[in-house]
């Protein structure tokens, strides 16, 4: 399960398969020069990635916008994903727009900076990703502590 490639007859693009993380089913495929490719084409084709299996694809720099991933299995590394996650969750909502695009562009930063940030919508950008949370997902340490803690209330 996960993400399937062979090379084509070409011997240039791969063909890649992604699969469902749980029955393996094939839920796009595509010739592409790499998985990063790959998912953009699935996502701008408006494949279902539904229970996608994208825990250790490397979506730095990916076009990610719509994509379908409810139930896909999180790389929570991916910069790119999250905050695409939180870019869909966000609508027209200004404040949470610039927490999704923060996290974006803020590449160089580990879990630890994220969680340090003090941000009006930073306890709904923590609820947002839990929603994403899965049995056997690598969940940072960092973000499991963060949801745990109460926000403190300003008097």
């Amino acid at each position: 399960m996960g993400v399937e490639r062979s090379r084509n007859q070409k011997g240039h693009n791969m063909i890649y398969q992604i699969t469902h993380r749980y029955d393996g089913r094939v839920l796009y495929e595509c010739e592409a020069e790499s998985l990063k490719r790959a998912v953009e084409q699935a996502a701008k084709s408006g494949a279902d990635l539904y229970g996608a299996d994208l825990y250790r694809a490397d979506l730095y720099g990916a076009d990610l916008r719509e994509a379908d991933l409810y139930w896909a299995k999180l790389n929570w590394q991916s910069h790119n994903l999250l905050s695409e996650i939180l870019r869909q969750a966000a609508g027209d909502d200004c404040e949470k727009l610039m927490v999704a695009g923060l996290i974006a562009i803020s590449t160089d930063w580990c879990w630890d900076k994220l969680m340090s940030l003090d941000h009006p919508q930073k306890a709904w950008a923590i609820a947002e990703l839990a929603k994403w949370i899965q049995d056997g997902d690598d969940v940072p340490k960092q973000l499991l502590g963060a949801m745990q803690k109460p926000e403190r209330a300003d008097q």
